[in-house]
């Protein structure tokens, strides 16, 4: 009987500390310039080859940012042409973010980034008020605006913006 109780009073001392302990929380990588930064490099020097985690995630952050941008709001909205290759894109983050590195280090990647794509291909018309139709075509008249293509329905660049009234 004895050697019952006491090994009930082990099993209770060994199963009291897992019960009580927390569970461990996800370990949530940093996103700021700092972190990021040298993987966005890496991907460079690699010619858009992942070689390492920071590189790969450095990738995919660019990549969710791409997906993304023109459904975000219209005053930081982008719309990257689909025939721009992801490696020029990394390119003109990191060039535009390599010179003022050492002020905005501490800074969120994410948010300098989607500045730096909304200045390179900037959303003219927000897409969330338009319908899918609508917002797709838009979508086709800026890409070819963006690429110097010419036809017959569409204003060269610099001439008069293409006209959206029937599209409303």
């Amino acid at each position: 009987m004895r050697v019952l109780a006491f090994l009930l009073v082990i099993a209770a001392l060994a199963v009291a500390p897992a019960a009580s302990a927390e569970p461990p929380t996800p370990a949530r990588p940093a996103v700021t310039v700092e972190t990021i930064l040298p993987g966005c490099r890496s991907l460079l020097a690699t010619e858009g080859v992942p070689t390492t985690a920071e590189a790969g995630f450095c990738s995919g952050l660019i990549d969710g940012l791409l997906y993304l941008g023109a459904m975000i709001p219209a005053d930081f909205c982008f719309v990257v042409p689909p025939d721009i290759p992801h490696l020029r894109v990394v390119a003109a983050i990191v060039a535009e973010i390599e010179p003022v590195y050492a002020s905005v280090k501490a800074q969120h990647f994410r948010a300098l980034a989607i500045d730096v794509l909304e200045y390179k291909w900037p959303c003219y018309i927000q897409p969330t008020t338009l319908s899918r139709k609508q917002a797709t075509t838009l979508r086709k008249i800026a890409i070819e605006l963006q690429s110097g293509q010419e036809d017959d329905q569409h204003p060269p660049p610099g001439g008069s913006p293409p006209s959206v009234a029937g599209l409303l």
